[in-house]
């Protein structure tokens, strides 16, 4: 299995999570690697799923999350959260 590696995707990249596992994963994975939203709180807190729920992406780079439509006018690249994130 290959590692996720953040630095390779920096810019305008979201990542899409269409379940709240996956989610939950991913935002796991991002604590890990020491990132937070971007108040500064942690992953840890809560992934904000239930406010757009399958059409979920999060900016990982900027620290928020948001919906299908404000992603789809902004020029945002999308990649699909596949819950196999590798954590060293």
């Amino acid at each position: 299995m290959k590692e996720f590696k953040l630095e390779n995707y920096t810019g305008k990249v979201v990542m899409h999570c269409d379940t709240e596992k996956k989610a939950d994963v991913f935002l796991k994975f991002l604590d890990a690697k020491g990132k937070t939203w971007v108040n500064a709180y942690s992953y840890d807190n809560g992934t904000n799923f239930t406010v757009f729920k399958k059409n979920t992406y999060y900016y990982f780079n900027e620290g928020v999350y948001s919906g299908l439509r404000q992603f789809e006018t902004t020029g945002y690249i999308a990649l699909q959260c596949l819950l196999n994130f590798i954590v060293k």
